[in-house]
């Protein structure tokens, strides 16, 4: 926490000095946010796009700290505004997908990911993206594809295992889905979304077991 004490005491400087200027401000206004002091982050960045409402970095900046408010209607603008200023820039483009997906608008939000591994293909965030979209609308072999691409890319990524074996269950692979979970919890043996769904799947994997041994 302290780097971030650091680099607030100096962009405030900075701003102080230059009130008028926009880089100053969208840096302040990250900061902030890293702190997790959205109300004075927002501050910060829509005076930046005020000051240069023609600057994606901005608008997304922006849109980062509504979402963290939970504004979502008010994301959706400025992210759809950071593609319109910038549309090859992957970035923006994933996260404009990511505010569709929250919104539910899977079509849409698949278009923007789809963009963003267009773009960038060696991002293995911008697969896991897609492959988690693609999920929800049940295209889970092609989701499939996207988190072993991912996981090609960052092998030692536990999201992007959990990804994995979240599908996998789906499809009733089980016993490939707990070797996933597993990979996840040695990679982050702390996280508890990963060690729920292991014990999900495990418990399932044990009731077929069980009935299996009864019927023979």
């Amino acid at each position: 926490m302290k780097r971030y004490d650091d680099a607030l005491i100096e962009f405030q400087k900075a701003v102080e000095l230059e009130p008028d200027n926009p880089e100053y401000r969208n840096s302040l206004g990250v900061t902030l946010h890293e702190m997790k002091r959205y109300d004075d982050a927002l501050t910060e960045t829509q005076k930046a796009v005020e000051l240069e409402p023609n600057n994606a970095e901005y608008h997304n900046s922006l849109g980062i700290t509504l979402h963290a408010l939970k504004r979502y209607d008010e994301v959706l603008i400025e992210m759809q505004k950071a593609v319109e200023l910038e549309p090859d820039n992957p970035e923006y483009r994933n996260s404009l997908g990511v505010t569709l997906h929250n919104m539910k608008r899977y079509d849409e939000a698949l278009i923007e990911f789809q963009k963003a591994v267009e773009l960038e293909p060696d991002n293995a965030e911008y697969h896991n993206s897609l492959g988690v979209t693609l999920g929800c609308i049940e295209r889970y072999d092609e989701a499939l594809d996207e988190y072993h691409k991912a996981i090609e890319l960052e092998p030692d990524n536990a999201k992007y295992h959990d990804s994995l074996g979240i599908i996998l269950s789906y499809m009733k692979y089980y016993d490939e889905a707990l070797i996933e979970f597993q990979k996840a919890i040695a990679l982050e043996p702390d996280n508890k979304i990963c060690r729920k769904n292991y014990d999900k799947i495990k418990e399932i994997c044990d009731t077929q077991k069980n009935k299996d041994i009864q019927y023979v």
